[in-house]
């Protein structure tokens, strides 16, 4: 669709040099409910941030998509990123789950181009999700995800450890 072509490659070409990150950042636990791991926002961002720095440190032009549902967050890695000169792009839009959106054209650019845009990545830095998990695979992009944010553990794909290690649990 001509809509999800122009969103996709607005974004594409605004990543520089030739080795790009996907980080991708679920907060939320169910849709909407507002967190999935049981630390804060900043303890959480911080382990996404140390990966993604670690992943750059790999190539010498890197560059990384962010897309996440949680607007705070985002600002905040953003300006932690791109204090080590790294640029950082995003989409245009609100996050929406496909399923709870009005069915408006516009609801879908946003969660489908964003996924598609991970695919096209050369590593994914991403939360245990279905979202990040469906795009390294179609994509064929190797992926760390974050496992368990009081050590900051990242695995590779395919481990046993439960969603989050620290999923739906209270707040401290």
């Amino acid at each position: 669709m001509p809509a999800l072509k122009s969103f996709i490659l607005g974004s594409y070409v605004k990543l520089p040099g030739t080795y790009h990150v996907g980080l991708q950042m679920r907060f939320g636990g169910q849709w909407g409910d507002g967190y999935r791991y049981s630390k804060g926002m900043e303890s959480v961002a911080a382990c996404f941030i140390s990966e993604t720095v670690r992943s750059c440190q790999a190539c010498a032009n890197c560059s990384v998509f962010l897309t996440t549902d949680n607007a705070q967050a985002a600002a905040f890695v953003s300006i932690a990123l791109q204090s080590h000169g790294i640029t950082v792009v995003e989409t245009e839009g609100k996050s929406v789950h496909s399923e709870k959106s009005a069915g408006e054209e516009t609801d879908h650019l946003k969660p489908f181009g964003d996924w598609y845009l991970l695919t096209l990545m050369s590593k994914l830095v991403a939360s245990r999700s279905g979202f990040a998990e469906t795009a390294s695979w179609y994509g064929n992009v190797p992926s760390k995800a974050l496992t368990k944010v009081s050590t900051c553990l990242f695995t590779d794909g395919g481990t046993d450890i439960p969603d989050g290690a620290e999923f739906l649990q209270t707040q401290e």
